[in-house]
């Protein structure tokens, strides 16, 4: 289980300007892009976007269908939401107390 910070995260990415922690998720099949996915919060909100990845990312909410992100759309994820990354790389985004 990996664990990162939100001060902003990107898995595999850069974001301009800022100094994000950088969490590398193996891909064995190499489907998850070295630019794939951001996560940031803003206020209060946690947001993912897709970052122009080759072969997408789907998030899908507790009780709703899944949703494949437009690139460069940021998304809001509530807890329990699992993020998956070209059908290879799946988390699950949890709040701890």
């Amino acid at each position: 289980t990996a664990r990162a910070n939100l001060n902003p995260l990107i898995i595999e990415g850069v974001l301009p300007g800022e100094a994000p922690e950088m969490v590398a998720v193996t891909s064995p099949l190499k489907e998850v892009s070295s630019t794939h996915l951001e996560v940031r919060l803003e206020g209060w909100q946690v947001l993912v976007v897709d970052r122009q990845s080759t072969n997408g990312t789907v998030v899908t909410a507790p009780g709703r269908d899944p949703q494949r992100l437009r690139p460069g759309e940021p998304v809001p994820v509530t807890p329990g939401t699992h993020v998956n990354l070209a059908d290879e790389v799946m988390f699950t985004f949890e709040v701890e107390a």
